[in-house]
């Protein structure tokens, strides 16, 4: 008995390649949308919070930096960080950097 044998491995070689290139793309995808989400949502309130205190509206951008912060937060738990639906605690957001804040010479801690 005789058989042909047809030899596959370029094709199954380039069908992962593929696959792979699929996944790449996707995540390149995933970034670019995730990069507009926080220009959208957390930069562009942080400008606008910058144009308020320029003009001494302090009351605007304390309203739009807490918001800007609830944004930003909710982008965090949305990238992976915590289980799906489940927001992560705040002290899982902290860090050192926070401590060391403070204010700015000539300004007092109420200002």
């Amino acid at each position: 008995m005789r058989g042909t044998c047809i030899d596959i491995t370029d094709r199954v070689l380039a069908e992962t390649e593929r696959e792979h290139a699929a996944v790449r793309l996707g995540e390149a995808h995933e970034r670019r949308r995730q990069a507009s989400e926080l220009n959208d949502n957390v930069v562009q309130g942080l400008t606008t919070a910058i144009y308020a205190l320029e003009l001494e509206d302090t009351a605007r951008a304390w309203q739009l930096l807490q918001n800007t912060l609830e944004a930003a937060r909710g982008l965090m738990s949305g990238l992976g960080g915590g289980e799906a639906g489940k927001e992560i605690p705040d002290s899982d957001l902290l860090r050192t950097s926070a401590a060391r804040v403070s204010p700015a010479p000539g300004a007092s801690a109420t200002d």
